[in-house]
């Protein structure tokens, strides 16, 4: 399967150098490309990507904005914010607003391929240095057993999943690892048989 992409970002510099850096993989074809959140959006419902890669700090629209509008127009488009921002505002507004991937721009163009066809298959990514922001946040958060606002977590990481957060933030890799994932812990399924 070829895996369609659209790289969203504001500087026409970096679309194209990406644009080249992911044309030397067969498996992966970037349909557009979109200067702002709202050409990403009208682009989307044009071209049906597979997979965006959305820059968050844009003019017009930003990422988390155009992220929203995609998720609700086409929500088997992913989502994966590509950014150089690591702060903790954009860090957690890129999830909430359906992004299913934040990775910084600092990226190898091998790695992102790879994270392209991982998110593509249903997956989420996080950068490892990303993944200790938000392991550090979690611990710090107390979670309420009963929903208590309407963006409270309805229960607490299990501590297998607080684990899993910790490993991936040591940089451990999905494959060749044992251990399971967030999605299969979560739907009751094994890694290996």
């Amino acid at each position: 399967m070829t895996i369609r992409v659209l790289i969203v970002d504001d500087q026409a510099l970096f679309r194209e150098g990406l644009e080249t850096l992911l044309s030397v993989h067969k498996d992966v074809q970037v349909v557009g490309q979109a200067a702002n959140g709202q050409e990403a959006v009208e682009l989307a419902l044009k071209l049906r990507p597979h997979v965006v890669l959305m820059d968050m700090q844009m003019p017009i629209l930003n990422g988390a904005g155009a992220t929203r509008r995609l998720r609700q127009s086409l929500p088997e488009c992913r989502v994966i914010a590509l950014t150089t921002f690591d702060d903790q505002d954009t860090i957690f507004d890129a999830p909430r607003a359906g992004a299913v991937g934040y990775l910084l721009k600092d990226v190898g163009s091998a790695q992102l391929a790879e994270f392209i066809r991982v998110t593509a298959r249903g997956e989420s990514i996080l950068d490892p240095s990303v993944a200790a922001k938000v392991v550090k946040e979690f611990s710090r958060v107390s979670v309420p057993t009963t929903p208590t606002s309407p963006g409270a977590l309805p229960e607490a990481l299990s501590e297998r999943e607080i684990e899993v957060l910790r490993l991936v933030t040591a940089g451990l890799s999905r494959s060749g690892d044992r251990r399971k994932t967030f999605h299969q812990r979560r739907n009751g399924e094994d890694s290996h048989p």
